[in-house]
């Protein structure tokens, strides 16, 4: 009698959680539109993909097309936005300024006053018509026609591209699978069917892989949101750290003042080198 009873509680259970289910199934028909379920549930539990795409490559394309804009002589304060300072306070060692000098066979100089600057000859542009160029702040000149960001900013990790009823639907099934699981599970357990050998050879194994393939779901995306929260903890932290660097070159003081000027110089003095060999060349071709 009281087996009857837990039986009919339970199938009483399902039964209202069963029509509950297909009144939200029949809603998100218009939710899943075009897209495969299939698609929705690996999105919910590996996520759509890295935010940043080919994010070294821009980096230093940026870094490329800065050096190259200002005649190919730079200070460290002006790379920095475009690298990973851990924060601000660390500008002081320009030894994150290494990577770059590999990157473009750079060269350290020291100018007169003892400021290094750093200058790259492989990286040059043809200079466009001064009407064509304006001062953006002290010591750097921007082509009107060619941009480059102030700074290089991450995107932040999503945990999923599905909009909010997407994703509660996709959790719903992952619920209702498991709720299935202890269902089943339970039932059988009260009948005799238990402990035959077809269960513990055939249906047991099967459930036991069952609800590890359900609860590996959970188990996924819940590791993926925290190591999601620690990724974009980082990634705004160097997000406001490149920010915060051109803040400095906008304002600058004397000394970082005087620096900027010294590469802006040296530049010119390298264009105008360059000019005479490629004169003097041309002098011994003719």
């Amino acid at each position: 009698m009281v087996f009857s009873i837990k039986i009919l509680s339970l199938s009483c259970l399902m039964l209202k959680f069963n029509l509950c289910w297909k009144r939200e199934s029949f809603k998100c028909e218009s939710i899943i539109g075009t897209k495969q379920f299939i698609d929705q549930v690996f999105s919910y539990v590996f996520g759509d993909g890295d935010p940043n795409p080919g994010i070294e490559e821009k980096r230093w394309k940026m870094i490329g097309l800065y050096i190259a804009l200002n005649g190919s002589v730079v200070t460290a304060e002006e790379i920095a936005p475009y690298l990973d300072p851990e924060t601000t306070g660390k500008m002081n060692d320009e030894s994150y300024m290494l990577p770059v000098l590999h990157q473009f066979d750079g060269q350290q100089k020291v100018d007169e006053e003892g400021n290094i600057l750093y200058h790259f000859p492989s990286v040059r542009c043809t200079p466009l018509p001064r009407t064509n160029r304006e001062k953006e702040y002290a010591g750097r000149w921007v082509d009107q026609g060619i941009k480059v960001d102030k700074f290089l900013e991450e995107h932040q990790w999503k945990f999923s591209k599905l909009d909010d009823k997407a994703l509660d639907f996709v959790a719903a099934t992952i619920r209702y699978n498991l709720l299935c699981f202890v269902f089943l599970s339970f039932v059988l357990r009260e009948t005799i069917f238990w402990e035959s050998f077809f269960s513990q050879y055939l249906v047991r194994p099967l459930l036991l892989m069952y609800v590890i393939y359900v609860v590996s779901f959970k188990v996924i995306s819940s590791i993926r949101w925290c190591s999601i929260r620690k990724r974009n903890a980082e990634i705004v932290k160097r997000n406001e750290a490149r920010e915060e660097c051109p803040k400095s070159l906008e304002s600058p003081d004397f000394f970082l003042m005087q620096k900027l000027l010294s590469a802006r110089t040296m530049a010119r003095m390298a264009s105008i080198g360059n000019d005479r060999i490629v004169s003097s060349s041309r002098s011994m071709d003719h």
